[in-house]
């Protein structure tokens, strides 16, 4: 993952992914990772990376960010990259 942080604050993001990660197939695991890394919050991108064929990744994409579980995995990784956004800041 190719990032403008700090070696702390990348492992500190690691860590927060792996958290809300928890529950997820492999799969869904490596669509959210990609999601967050190489892709750039491209849900098709994040399919094929995440082993869905080309062919059929903008389906699969959509059908991955239907999950509710995924969609949470998602959003307390925003919540924790982006505090303000979520109202969670002091």
């Amino acid at each position: 993952m190719t990032t403008d942080l700090t070696g702390t604050q990348e492992d500190l993001f690691h860590s927060v992914i792996r958290e809300a990660c928890r529950g997820l197939n492999r799969r869904q695991r490596a669509f959210v990772e990609a999601y967050w890394g190489e892709s750039r919050y491209n849900a098709t991108k994040a399919a094929v990376a995440a082993g869905y064929s080309p062919k059929h990744a903008r389906q699969g994409g959509h059908q991955v960010m239907k999950s509710r579980r995924v969609r949470a995995a998602i959003d307390a990784i925003q919540a924790a990259a982006f505090p303000r956004l979520s109202g969670r800041h002091s």
